[in-house]
């Protein structure tokens, strides 16, 4: 199980390499600070974000009904996909057993997964 955990913490950080690169400090505490903060502003880019796809739509799409109804799914994947990604994220922590490293190991994950996230919503608001 240790090794399987050494080998996720690598994935999430060669993953999210510009993240760990971008943190000054050589220490755990600091690392996993620093990407905290980089993950706070990736979930102010993905509401953003979000809320643009939302305009686009609301833009697009002149027959109320069809709006409304892309709107409401629109919602529901959002909600679900968050679900996803702390439900994904948490694997990735409890794999590191409550180690040193589960903190940035999870962290890294939800950079990841959140820019991945973002890349797929500005895909929207582009067609």
């Amino acid at each position: 199980m240790k090794m399987f955990g050494i080998l996720v913490f690598c994935l999430c950080a060669t993953t999210s390499g510009v993240a760990l690169a971008d943190c000054p400090g050589s220490s755990t505490p600091e690392i996993d600070y620093c990407l905290g903060l980089e993950a706070t502003q990736l979930d102010h880019d993905l509401k953003r974000t979000y809320d643009k796809v939302v305009q686009t739509l609301k833009d697009a799409y002149d027959v109320q009904q069809n709006r409304e109804k892309l709107l409401l799914s629109l919602e529901k994947a959002q909600q679900q996909w968050l679900k996803f990604r702390d439900a994904d994220c948490d694997f990735v922590y409890k794999t590191f057993s409550g180690g040193t490293g589960a903190p940035i190991g999870a962290v890294s994950c939800r950079i990841e997964l959140t820019q991945a996230r973002i890349k797929e919503l500005k895909e929207i608001i582009e067609h």
